[in-house]
């Protein structure tokens, strides 16, 4: 009877974290070194899920406690969800996006700067923060965007039809 009482405490106090502890994503894309990466992070160092280019392969790994619990080759499959709704599913808090880029061609890293100031309209983002360089004698860009994500809400949101 006590065995069952603390798994019941324990799965509510799961339910409650859901709704009150905000998922921490990460998101990660540079030219220069070939990486690209997003991190979720929940109540580190309890789970971390991370999503990154190996060979030209996403990899997923999922990590709790420190320790990799599951690591999968993901296959590309047909997409049967909008991506602008699932965006809006999820609902995004404290989006901040940083961008520092620069291109041999000083006219196309200003349309760059035009392209990135206009993402500001289409999307929810509380801070963009972009550096171009103007004066770069090679090619390059590096993205980090983070956000807040409420779990409970997106999860109920994700199952809403």
């Amino acid at each position: 009877m006590i065995v069952v009482l603390f798994i019941f405490i324990i799965i509510a106090l799961i339910f409650v974290l859901l709704f009150n502890a905000s998922l921490k994503a990460r998101f990660i894309f540079d030219t220069e070194e070939s990486d690209m990466h997003l991190t979720l992070l929940w109540l580190p160092p309890l789970f971390k899920a991370i999503v990154e280019m190996v060979n030209a392969r996403p990899v997923f790994t999922i990590i709790v406690l420190n320790k990799k619990v599951y690591t999968k080759v993901l296959k590309g499959k047909k997409q049967t969800f909008n991506k602008r709704q699932l965006l809006d599913k999820v609902n995004p808090e404290d989006f901040i996006v940083n961008a520092y880029y620069g291109f041999s061609d000083p006219f196309t890293t200003g349309i760059a700067t035009g392209v990135m100031s206009m993402l500001s309209g289409f999307a929810d983002i509380a801070s963009i923060n972009h550096c171009p360089d103007f004066t770069s004698s090679k090619d390059y860009i590096y993205v980090d965007a983070t956000a807040k994500i409420n779990l409970g809400s997106a999860l109920l949101n994700l199952l809403r039809p």
